[in-house]
C-alpha cells in the first residue's frame, strides 16, 4: 500500500455510536469503562482521531478550569433529573450500556459558547489576589557588593535570587524573575547584568513592566552581613523608602533576607490581607547553605549554556552540601539522571510555588501525560506571565502530543519575550523540521547559531535536523562543527558515530564510541558502550553484540548501580530474537522493564508493547493479551498509542488474522515523526505473508530512506535484513535485475555473520539461479 494512503483521514466515524462520545472524551467526563472503550475506538477510526486532536486546545482548558467545567456538570444534572422524571411517567427500556449519560452536540455547542463569552483565547479572568498581584509588579536588581570587591563568592547575585523568591511567594506582589531581567539588560546592551548604573536599572525595570524597581548594596559581609535597598518607583524615579538592615554576629543570607522582605512588603503598601500570608522562611524554599546555593546558581548558568556535564556537576556539588534542594534534582532530571524527578517531587514543597508547577509539570512530561504538564506551567505563567521558560516548556510539550504549530506558537511567544531566548529558537526549528518545513527549520537554526557562534549545541541542532532528512554527510560536518567548538560535546559525538554507522563506515564509528568510553560524564561513557555493539548488530554479528554489551553491564554495575541503562537489556533482547531464542529475549525485555522503573518512576508502558511481542511470537498469547490489556488501560501520549496499536498486531499475527495483523501494523507504523522501525519491518513481513509484494517493496524503501533515527541503529540487523526481503520481493515481481542487486547488498553486509542464519544461505541460492538465469 502507498505509504501516503495510510495517512488520509475518512471522511466519517466508521461506528455512529462513538461518535457523540468525542467531546465527553475530551472534556474528561466519560466513566473509566467507557473512557477505555472509547480509547479502542479511536485506534480504529482515523475520523475520531483527528477530531479529537482538533479539540485538543478546548478540551484542555475545559479540564483545566473548575469554574467552567462546572456549567456542562449542571447541565448534565439537569438531563439526568429530566430523564428519570421521563422514565418514571413514560416507563423505561433498558439502553445499550455505551455510554448512558452521552452529552449531545447541542451541549457541547452551548459548551463552546459558554467559553468563547467566559474565556476567549487571549482573555484571562484572574482572581482577585491575582489582579492585584498584577499591578504590583516589582524588579529586585542585583545587589552590588561593595564590601569585596569582584564579588568571589557571587553574593550579590545570592541576595538578589533569595530576595525573588521570598516575595515571589506572595499572592498580592508579581516579583519579575532574574531571568528576564538578565534577558532585558542583554537586550540593552550589556553583557553583565552585575555592573550596571542606575539608568540601565531603571530602563530595565521599565521595559519589564515593574512599578517598582529595588536595588540594593552589601556593605559589610563579616563579622556581620550589612545589606542596603531602595524602592524607586519606575514611572516618576521617586524614592519610596530606604532599607538598612544589620544582621546579628554570624547570622547568614538567608535570615537577612527574611527580615529585608518583611520591611520591602511593607514599604510597598499591600493590601491588608497581605500580612496575613503564611511566611516562610526563604532557606526553606531554597537551602540552608550559601555555598550550596552558590553551586545552584552556577549549574543553572550551566544547564542553559547547553553545559549538560558542567551543569551536572554544580548541582551535584550543591546536594553534597544539601540534600534536599528541590530544583537541584529537577534540573538532573533533564541531565541523564530522570529518576531525580522523584525525589523533586518529594521535595516539592521546599521549593516556591513557581518551581513546584515546574517540578509537577516535569513529572508528568516523563510519563507523557502532557495535558497534565501544561496545565501545571498555565498555572505559573498566571503569576508570572512573562515567564519565557514556561511559554517554551509548553511548546516542548505540544511537539511530545506531536501537535508541532501550537509547539511553534509558544516558542514565539517565548522568543516574543526574549529575542535572544536561544533554546526556544532550538525547540522552534525541530518544531518546523517534524511539521515537514525543512526550510523554515533551518532558517531558524540559523538565526540560533548568530546568537551563539561559540556554542556547540546550535551546530549539533543543525545536524540533528539535516540527518532526519537524510542528508547525513551535510549532518555529519555539522557535528564535526560543534566538536571544534567544543571537543567534549559527547551528544554530537555520539550522533556523528550513530551517523557513520548508517554510511557503514563502521570504523569511523566505533572511533567515536570508544572515544565516547573514555570521556569524562558516566553517563555518556556507558551510551558508548552501548554503541560499540551497533556495528556488530549491523553485521549480522549477534555473538559479538552480546558479548559487547555484557561487557557494558559488567561496567556499568561497577561504575554505579543507579547509572544502569535499560538500553543495554533492550538491545541484548533484539540480539537473542535475532537468534531466535525467545526466552532470553523475553528475561531481558523483561529485566530492561525492571531497570527503567528502578532508575525512574513506574512507568507503566515502557517497552510493554516489546513485551507482548515476543510473548506473542513464543506462543504465550494468553499472557500477551494481558500485558496488552494493562498497557491500554495505562494509554497516556499518542505514541502510546501506536504502540498499543503494534502490541495488538502482533498478538493478531501469532493467531494467524493477517488482515487484522497487517491493519494494525499499518496504524502503528504511522508515526511519521520518529518512523518506527521495527513496526515497518513487521508491516513489511506481513505483506509478505499475504502476498502483497510491491507493499513490501514500497514500506522497506520508506525505511532505508526516512529512517534516520536511533531506532534504525537498534535495528540495524532487520535494516540489513531488509535488502534481503526486498530482494524475494522483487524477485516475486519478475524484477530480476533489482532483486540481484538487493541480494548482494545483503550478502555483502553478512559476509562475516554468526554461522547458520538461514537468509545467507536463501539469498545466495537466489542470487546464483538469478545470474545463472535459471
Amino acid at each position: 500500500m502507498p505509504r501516503e494512503g495510510r495517512h488520509k483521514v475518512t471522511s466519517r466515524c466508521i461506528d455512529k455510536r462513538y461518535e457523540n462520545m468525542l467531546h465527553a472524551f475530551e472534556l474528561g467526563m466519560l466513566s473509566e469503562d467507557d473512557r477505555l472503550e472509547f480509547q479502542v475506538h479511536l485506534l480504529n477510526c482515523r475520523h475520531c482521531f483527528e477530531r479529537a486532536n482538533n479539540l485538543e486546545a478546548v478540551a484542555e482548558l475545559m479540564r483545566s478550569d473548575s469554574e467552567i467545567q462546572e456549567v456542562p456538570r449542571q447541565i448534565i444534572r439537569q438531563q439526568k433529573e429530566l430523564r428519570v422524571k421521563t422514565s418514571k411517567s413514560e416507563g423505561s427500556l433498558l439502553r445499550p450500556k455505551l455510554w448512558p449519560s452521552v452529552v449531545p452536540a447541542s451541549l457541547v455547542v452551548v459548551i463552546a459558547i459558554i467559553i468563547l463569552i467566559v474565556k476567549p483565547w487571549h482573555f484571562e479572568i484572574r482572581p482577585t489576589q491575582e489582579a492585584v498581584a498584577a499591578e504590583n509588579r516589582l524588579a529586585v536588581m542585583t545587589f552590588e557588593n561593595l564590601a569585596t570587591p569582584g564579588d568571589p563568592q557571587n553574593l550579590g547575585a545570592i541576595t538578589s535570587n533569595l530576595l525573588i523568591a521570598d516575595l515571589s511567594e506572595s499572592a498580592y506582589l508579581q516579583v519579575v524573575s532574574s531571568q528576564r531581567l538578565y534577558d532585558i539588560v542583554r537586550q540593552l546592551g550589556k553583557k553583565d547584568d552585575q555592573i550596571i548604573d542606575r539608568e540601565i536599572a531603571a530602563r530595565t525595570a521599565a521595559r519589564a513592566g515593574a512599578k517598582w524597581m529595588l536595588t540594593g548594596s552589601i556593605l559589610g559581609v563579616e563579622p556581620q552581613l550589612v545589606l542596603t535597598a531602595q524602592i524607586v518607583e519606575v514611572s516618576s524615579g521617586n524614592l519610596l523608602a530606604s532599607q538598612r538592615i544589620v544582621g546579628e554576629q554570624k547570622e547568614d543570607v538567608f535570615s537577612v533576607v527574611d527580615r529585608l522582605t518583611v520591611n520591602v512588603k511593607e514599604a510597598l503598601s499591600l493590601p491588608s490581607a497581605s500580612r496575613q500570608e503564611p511566611d516562610r522562611r526563604v532557606a526553606d524554599v531554597t537551602t540552608h547553605s550559601a555555598p550550596a546555593y552558590r553551586y545552584y546558581l552556577e549549574g543553572v548558568v550551566n544547564y542553559q549554556r547547553y553545559f549538560g556535564i558542567e551543569a551536572a556537576s554544580s548541582f551535584r556539588k550543591a546536594l553534597e552540601i544539601d540534600s534536599n534542594i528541590a530544583m537541584a534534582y529537577y534540573y538532573l532530571s533533564y541531565l541523564g539522571d530522570a529518576g531525580a524527578i522523584e525525589r523533586a517531587v518529594v521535595l516539592a514543597d521546599r521549593a516556591t510555588a513557581r518551581e513546584k508547577h515546574y517540578i509537577l509539570s516535569r513529572e508528568a512530561c516523563l510519563v507523557g501525560d502532557y495535558d497534565h504538564a501544561i496545565v501545571e506551567l498555565r498555572l505559573a505563567l498566571e503569576r508570572y506571565p512573562d515567564d519565557k521558560e514556561a511559554y517554551y516548556l509548553i511548546g516542548v510539550c505540544y511537539t511530545g502530543k506531536l501537535d508541532f504549530e501550537n509547539a511553534i506558537q509558544y516558542c514565539k511567544r517565548a522568543v516574543e519575550i526574549d529575542p535572544l531566548y536561544k533554546v526556544a529558537y532550538n525547540q522552534m526549528a525541530y518544531a518546523y523540521d517534524w511539521k515537514g518545513n525543512l526550510d523554515s527549520s533551518l532558517q531558524v537554526i540559523d538565526m540560533y547559531i548568530s546568537l551563539a557562534p561559540d556554542e556547540p549545541n546550535p551546530y549539533d541542532s543543525r545536524g540533528d535536523i539535516l540527518t532526519r532528512n537524510g542528508k547525513l554527510p551535510e549532518a555529519a560536518q555539522s557535528y564535526l562543527q560543534a566538536l571544534q567548538v567544543r571537543p567534549n560535546f559527547c551528544a554530537s559525538l555520539y550522533k556523528l558515530g550513530k551517523n557513520y554507522v548508517m554510511l557503514d563506515s563502521l570504523a569511523a564509528a566505533d572511533s567515536c564510541f570508544r572515544a565516547l568510553v573514555s570521556c569524562d560524564d558516566p553517563t555518556w561513557r556507558l551510551i558508548g558502550r552501548l554503541a560499540l555493539a551497533y556495528s556488530p548488530m549491523r553485521l549480522g554479528q549477534f555473538d559479538e553484540a552480546l558479548r559487547l554489551l555484557d561487557e557494558g553491564l559488567t561496567a556499568a554495575k561497577k561504575q554505579s548501580g543507579d547509572l544502569a541503562l535499560p538500553s543495554f537489556n533492550f538491545l541484548k533482547a533484539v540480539a537473542f530474537e535475532e537468534k531466535k531464542n525467545l526466552r532470553l529475549a523475553l528475561d531481558e525485555i523483561e529485566a530492561s522493564i525492571r531497570v527503567n522503573n528502578r532508575n525512574s518512576r513506574d512507568d507503566k508502558t515502557f517497552n510493554r508493547h516489546l513485551l507482548v511481542h515476543l510473548l506473542a511470537q513464543s506462543g504465550d498469547i494468553r499472557s500477551a493479551e494481558r500485558v496488552a490489556a494493562d498497557l491500554r488501560d495505562n494509554l497516556v501520549s499518542v505514541r502510546d498509542t501506536l504502540r498499543y496499536a503494534f502490541a495488538i498486531a502482533s498478538i493478531e499475527l501469532a493467531k494467524g488474522n493477517l488482515g487484522k495483523a497487517i491493519t494494525d501494523f499499518e496504524r502503528a507504523a504511522e508515526d511519521t515523526v520518529i518512523p518506527y522501525t521495527i513496526a515497518n519491518c513487521m508491516l513489511a513481513e506481513a505483506y509478505m505473508k499475504a502476498g502483497r509484494w510491491a507493499d513490501v517493496v514500497a514500506t522497506l524503501e520508506e525505511v532505508l530512506t526516512k529512517d534516520f533515527t536511533d531506532t534504525r541503529v537498534y535495528y540495524g540487523a532487520r535494516t540489513a535484513r531488509a535488502h534481503y526481503l526486498m530482494g524475494v520481493a522483487h524477485e516475486e515481481l519478475g524484477h530480476a535485475g533489482l532483486a540481484t542487486q538487493q541480494y548482494q547488498l545483503f550478502l555483502d553486509l553478512w559476509k562475516h555473520a554468526d554461522p547458520g542464519i538461514t537468509e545467507i544461505d536463501d539469498a545466495r541460492t537466489r542470487l546464483a539461479r538469478l545470474r545463472s538465469g535459471a
